[in-house]
This record gives C-alpha cells, structure tokens and sequence, in this order.
C-alpha cells in the first residue's frame, strides 16, 4: 500500500510515493485525514484521501482499540486550544467520522502515550510569554465523542512535539505531520511496527440479544374495582325497590271489602268444622 504526498493518493495500484503497509485483498484499513476525518475502508487501489495524511493502519479491532491518541485541535471562533485523548472503538465500513468538532483545525495528532508539546499563542500587547509546554500525561483518556479539554484561554498558532511535530494553523499553513517515531531501515519514518505487522482481525458474531420478558398485564387498581362493585350493588338496591313498590301498588288496588268477605268465609269454614261430629277412625 503507497501513498502519494504531492497527489493525495492512497492505493495499492498507486506507483509512486512512499511504501506503508503489507497488505492483502482481504485486509481493511484505517484511515484519519489531516481535517480530523477517520474511516474504515477495504484496501482500495487507488483513493484520493488529500494531502497531509496523518495515520493509516490495518484496521485490527484489537490494536486499533488498545491505541490511545492524543489529538490537540483549535476550536472554531476563539481559536483556544484543546486537547482530548481518546481511541477509535467500532466503526461501521466506508463511513466517515470526525476526531474533532465541526469547524475545529487539526493542531496535532499522535499515537504517543506520553509526550511534552509546545503551544504557540497570538500576540498581545503587554504578554511577553507567548508559548507554553504541556504533559500528556496530565490528561486522561475520554470517550471518541466527548469535548476536548481547554489548555487555555488565548488564541493558539502552532503546536510543536517533544517527538518531531510542527502543525501550524491558518489558511497557509503546511501540511500536518504525524508523529511516528518507528524508522524503517531506509531510514524514513514509517507507521509503528506493531500496526503493520497486526494479523487480520476476524469477526467476531455479535451476541445474540436475550428476548425480552413480556410484561404481564396489569392488574385493575383497587379503586376502580371498589368503584365497579359499589355500581352494581346499587343497581341491585334499585331493582329491588322497584319489585318491592309495584308489589305494594298491586296489593293497594285489592278493594277492602273483598279482604273482608274472604275473612268472613274462612271463619264460616272453620265454625262447620267444629260443628261436624267426629267419625269414627
């Protein structure tokens, strides 16, 4: 795999410029561009990724993951300093993401651990101190998402490494440059030996995700099922009323004299009775 510095192509079909990798047809690779953009691509032939390419390496979930890198990047307005150090995680092929904010310029980029790096401010007027060093080590890793940490409140030109990095900002500004301290034994610097000698990563199958319980129904609140049972009692009160009324209307229509004359047949019944003489059993 070559890339071509003054042409801005990254391939294997690409005839001149410098030797990165050994790769193969299987192999993909990951790329971060000097404007803070990274992507996940098979191994193309010929790839037009702009000049000033900071970082290409076999995309090995294991080493990419296990790679912490240090990025100090000028925010868009204020153009203040900060720094995040983070690592690249998952990825989804041939989609680009961003390392910094939109808007934001690319100062520096590392794949260091621990290193010191020099931050050169703006002019003001009555500051003599124009420039201030910083520890990476001071600063702990953060998620790929997260916001930078502010190094400080004044505008910054340049950023330059204890390793060999000078990535001054501006519209004229040259290109950036990575810092790889691995030498090849043309004597150039080359990516680190551990990136482009990882193996092929395999697939790993996502696990399967466990089915959720259904959720039973819910059962009726207490009030609701008080307020049921208080409706059909009274309608049952009702009911009964009502029967115990049109019972009561009908027994009021009998005439009196009728309950008289009935009274008076029943007494005559009885009185023949007793008159009667009793048979022999």
């Amino acid at each position: 795999l070559r890339y071509d510095s003054e042409s801005g192509y990254l391939g294997t079909a690409v005839s001149s410029g410098e030797k990165l990798l050994e790769v193969s047809a299987f192999d993909r690779i990951l790329i971060v561009r000097h404007s803070g953009m990274y992507s996940v691509v098979d191994v193309p032939e010929k790839l037009f990724v702009d000049q000033g390419l900071l970082w290409v390496a076999i995309a090995n979930k294991e080493e990419i993951n296990s790679t912490l890198l240090t990025i100090v990047y000028r925010a868009p307005g204020t153009g203040f300093p900060y720094i995040k150090r983070s690592s690249i995680e998952t990825w989804i092929i041939a989609k680009d993401y961003s390392l910094i904010p939109e808007g934001a310029q690319m100062l520096l980029f590392s794949t260091e651990k621990d290193f010191e790096f020099t931050l050169t401010y703006a002019k003001k007027p009555r500051t003599k101190k124009n420039d201030e060093t910083f520890k990476t080590r001071n600063y702990g890793q953060k998620g790929l998402k997260a916001a930078g940490v502010r190094l400080a409140t004044r505008e910054v030109l340049d950023a330059i490494s204890s390793a060999k990095r000078v990535t001054p900002a501006g519209p004229n500004a040259p290109e950036l440059e990575a810092v790889f301290p691995i030498q090849a034994k043309d004597g150039k610097e080359s990516l680190p030996e551990k990136i482009i000698r990882a193996p092929i990563a395999k697939k790993r199958a996502a696990p399967k995700k466990a089915a959720k319980p259904e959720k039973p129904a819910k059962p009726a609140s207490a009030p609701l099922e008080e307020t049921r049972m208080q409706a059909e009692i009274a309608r049952a009160k009702a009911e009964a009323a009502r029967i115990q009324a049109e019972t009561e209307a009908k027994v009021e229509s009998i005439p009196h004299g009728l309950f008289a004359a009935l009274a008076r047949k029943k007494a005559e019944l009885t009185s023949d009775d007793k008159d009667k003489p009793k048979g022999n059993s």
